[in-house]
């Protein structure tokens, strides 16, 4: 028999909210100094560095907190399952990030929030009303109007950024549907060591012996991409899946800062007009949920 967690999620939509906020307003600085490293250094070894500093960080505290019972993810399918796409998600984005300013890679990407409200019926069993795929089909347009679909050339990057929106959907379901089952911690180590085994079975074959700057920018991204994980897992602890998809549009405005201060890339602004309309989407939709909560 698996173990049992004494872990519980709980319906508290703005907990929920706030969280995968902070997680995704820290994500674009993780991958800038990614886009950064990936000048000198191969992909491979950038994630085999980071993985291991996130497992070094996040696996003493899952057996420090669940002990044996952490052992338990080890016999479950579905965290190999998730483990395996955030993996794909994160190879096809970072090499998208290489030749791609990080605002347009991220807009690209965001098919997956439509693609989880679309989902979530049918994988979780989460209803959604009429109101809530309004404010996601809303964000989607926003999405669009950055990307302008038609009037640009289809690149592999272009199709990589796509496709990493598909495996992040993917890997987002699964983990509301572990959401309470598992704690965040466990998952999240689960994880960082899955990703390590498959980085170190290659970034031997592809190293390059990074400087002490490297060094310091590698350990950086492995602290934050440990917060980040952290942080989004607990998220979906507190909220569906189809409510928290419209704001993981506001990594758009994230990105555009990142974008235009550290490479100093100007949106256009098409970008601009999106992201309002991304904000706006996202506004709506926590005042509804706020009236709800207060009725419910």
């Amino acid at each position: 028999m698996p173990a049992k967690f004494n872990h519980k999620s709980s319906a508290r939509p703005l907990v929920g909210i706030a969280l995968i906020v902070t997680s995704v307003a820290l994500l674009p600085l993780m991958d800038s100094m990614v886009k950064i490293l990936m000048r000198d250094l191969e992909l491979m070894q950038i994630i085999m560095v980071r993985s291991a500093v996130q497992s070094s960080l996040i696996v003493p505290v899952a057996l420090h907190l669940h002990g044996t019972a952490a052992l338990s993810v080890l016999r479950s399918p579905v965290h190999y399952i998730r483990a395996l796409l955030l993996l794909a998600s994160m190879l096809c984005f970072f090499t998208a990030i290489r030749s791609m300013p990080i605002v347009d890679t991220v807009a690209i990407g965001f098919n997956y929030p439509l693609m989880i409200a679309a989902a979530a019926p049918l994988v979780l069993g989460e209803k959604v009303g009429w109101r809530r795929w309004s404010a996601i089909l809303v964000g989607f347009i926003g999405a669009l109007v950055m990307i302008r679909p038609g009037f640009r050339e289809i690149s592999p990057a272009i199709v990589l950024a796509l496709f990493s929106g598909v495996f992040f959907a993917a890997h987002l379901l699964l983990t509301r549907k572990l959401a309470g089952g598992t704690p965040a911690t466990v998952t999240l180590a689960f994880t960082s060591v899955f990703v390590l085994a498959v980085a170190s079975a290659f970034a031997p074959f592809v190293w390059r012996e990074p400087d002490g700057t490297a060094w310091l920018m590698l350990v950086a991204v492995g602290l934050l991409v440990t917060i980040c994980g952290y942080v989004m897992i607990r998220a979906y602890d507190f909220a569906q899946a189809s409510l928290l998809a419209p704001f993981g549009y506001t990594e758009l405005i994230f990105a555009a800062m990142a974008s235009y201060f550290i490479f100093s890339h100007t949106p256009e602004p098409a970008v601009l007009i999106g992201a309002l309309i991304v904000i706006a989407s996202g506004i709506y939709i926590s005042v509804r949920e706020n009236r709800a909560a207060a009725a419910g």
